[in-house]
Parts: C-alpha cells; structure tokens; sequence
C-alpha cells in the first residue's frame, strides 16, 4: 500500500513592522510623503524611497541594486549636503545632493522633489527620447495626462528666492513643473520619471510634430505684407481715394 502523500504545511506569517512617524508614533503608509496623523514631513528614507534610477528616475527602495522599474543597475549614489541653505520650495524640508549617474541632482530628503538645471533636464531627456527609439516607442505606450488640477501655488527658486514660472513641460506632457529661467527646474516627486516616460513613448516628437504642423498653417493662411502697386495715379480727394481703397480690397481677395 502506497504511503499517503505528505500535506505541505501552511507557511509561516510574516510579520512586518509597521512604519512609524517619529513625530508622534502614527503608522502611515510606505509611499505617504507626510504623517496622516500629525502631517510631519516624512524623511524618504523612512518612506522606504531613495535612490533615483539615473534611467528612467524611478524611485528605487532604500539599499536596492537594481532599478525595479527598468531593471538597470543603480551604482553608488553619494550624498551630501547642499552648501546653500535655502529650503525644499514645496515643503520647506531640507534639500540634499545626489550624485546619479553622470549628473548631480538636488533633491529633498523630504517630499522628494527634485532641483536640476535645465540643461540637465534636456540631457536626460534626449537619453529617454533615444532610449524609446532604440525600443520602439510601442514598447512605451505612455499618454500625455491632463495636468493635475490643483490650488495654484508660485513657489521660490531654491537659487534666487524669485517666484517661478509654472509651466506644462514640453507643451503637451501634462506635467506642470516650476521653472526660474537663469537657474533651473523644480519638480515634485514622480514628476521627472513621469516626463521622462513621456518622452520615451514619443511624446516631445509628437509635440514637435503638431507645432510644425500649426506654423505650417498660420503660414500658408498670412497675406503677403508686400506693397502692391496701385494702377494709375491716386488723386487726394476723398471720391478718388475710395476707389483706390477698393482696387487695394480686390488685390488682397
């Protein structure tokens, strides 16, 4: 008589400690930016959230490798403190620096936003628009989103301390980040790697793409603003100058 095949024990529970705000005690959630209980800011790293994929700008897990979103390897990222004393223009936390990849990128230890040049931006971007090409932008079927709806508030550049310019990236993106013309780009958390998905999925050439199209249109729709000759003689009395008023209509028709 064949044995009784042997029944797998239940596995044991995992008992996860909950994340705790260090303000008052209050449990919050891995990806709260601050206490629900007290509405302290919570630092990124208690959130379980931060390195920065210098690929795509997922938010990676503290002591991660590897990037869970695209799967490249994160490296080391160093920080150190900003020499600057200005506070994060969106919560007022402290900012810090992190070296990703090539770049060195400000960002807040706490609500996790981030400052960067512009010229920065345009790099990482031309890198995500090849990247999508490389792949096909059907391997990234992002859409532009409306932007978010919410009370408009002009926030500080962290460099100057002048209001920013809030503006709708790319034209078309549906992300509104703040802008100081001589200084840089402030965007919230998830912001970048919500541009950056963008433009990998072809976004910023489609946005190319319509603008050409509308300058080809007013264009062809403007008068030429050349002087046309007028037929004989224009005498000044008012009679004579309505009929040159009128051959000047018919040559614009």
């Amino acid at each position: 008589m064949a044995p009784a095949p042997e029944i797998p024990s239940a596995p044991s529970p995992v008992h996860v400690a909950p994340l705790r705000c260090g303000n008052c005690g209050g449990s919050f959630q891995e990806g709260d930016a601050s206490c629900p209980w007290c509405s302290a800011g919570i630092a990124l790293e208690a959130r379980g959230r931060s390195r920065v994929c210098a690929h795509c700008a997922t938010r990676a897990p503290v002591g991660a490798g590897w990037c869970p979103s695209c799967g490249e390897r994160l490296g080391e990222q160093a920080l150190a403190p900003r020499a600057e004393s200005a506070p994060c223009p969106a919560c007022a936390g402290a900012l810090r620096e992190r070296e990703v990849g090539a770049h060195r990128l400000t960002e807040c230890a706490g609500c996790g936003g981030l400052w960067l040049a512009a010229s920065v931006l345009d790099e990482l971007c031309t890198a995500a628009e090849r990247a999508g090409i490389a792949a096909g932008t059907s391997a990234f079927p992002g859409r532009a989103q409306a932007p978010h709806v919410e009370r408009v508030v002009y926030r500080g550049c962290p460099a100057c301390g002048e209001l920013m310019n809030r503006r709708n990236h790319g034209g078309g993106s549906g992300v509104v980040v703040d802008v100081c013309r001589p200084h840089g780009v402030w965007l919230d958390t998830f912001e970048l790697e919500r541009v950056l998905g963008w433009v990998r999925a072809g976004g910023a050439e489609r946005e190319r793409q319509r603008r050409t199209e509308r300058l080809r249109r007013v264009e062809s729709r403007q008068p030429s603003t050349s002087p046309l000759p007028l037929e004989g003689p224009v005498r000044t009395d008012s009679l004579d100058l309505v009929e040159a008023l009128f051959a000047l209509l018919k040559r614009f028709r």
